[in-house]
């Protein structure tokens, strides 16, 4: 069947005025394609604004918008949608903080000297993996690459109580991406003493 008898039959099968419903199974189009081609005008319609039955077009107009589509198609292809792909969130981000400062940082050793006050002055390997939550690995890692300081004595990793504090305290561990729960943990509680104590 050439498009014209196509077109005629189309012309002859549906009343004047039809539905969105209808228009796509007649253009072999998507839902959401029928949609943008009304909502843009691309297809004149009368549009209602209801939830049901919403659209009123013309069957001719469906037939010229048939007849156009075969000489210039590009007209009437919907735009992908673009994807943005959000960062994932820092400190924070997570908790509505604008930025680290010195206010906030003053703060956090103190909650961390308070938090830590039972322990002894020199910590070892294993108690710093059970205040922060990161696996034994990752505090040799930091202790490798110096980001936290430490000395071996009888075979053992110490490291003094008020240094680890300056690394929980440090960019570089208050921006660790992927947190431990104990980390995510102890940065919520800063974070809701931070703002107590603002609010005071």
């Amino acid at each position: 069947m050439d498009k014209r008898k196509e077109y005629e039959t189309i012309l002859k099968t549906y009343p004047k005025t039809i539905s969105k419903d209808q228009m796509y199974k007649i253009c072999h189009i998507s839902k959401s394609t029928c949609l943008y081609l009304l909502e843009k005008k691309l297809v004149p319609c009368i549009d209602t604004g209801k939830k049901t039955h919403r659209f009123h077009i013309r069957i001719e107009d469906v037939i010229n918008y048939l007849e156009d589509r075969e000489t210039d198609s590009q007209k009437y292809v919907k735009p992908k949608s673009k994807k943005i792909q959000k960062p994932r969130p820092l400190f924070w981000d997570i908790y509505a903080l604008p930025d680290i400062d010195n206010d906030f940082k003053d703060y956090m050793k103190h909650y961390y000297e308070i938090l830590l006050r039972e322990f002894p002055e020199v910590l070892e390997t294993l108690q710093i993996t059970a205040i922060t939550g990161y696996a034994k690995n990752s505090v040799m890692k930091w202790g490798d690459s110096g980001k936290l300081w430490r000395v071996m004595i009888k075979k053992k990793y110490l490291t003094p109580k008020n240094l680890f504090i300056d690394f929980l305290c440090s960019d570089y561990f208050v921006k660790i991406k992927v947190k431990s729960d104990k980390h995510i943990e102890m940065n919520k509680k800063i974070y809701e003493a931070y703002v107590e104590s603002k609010q005071k």
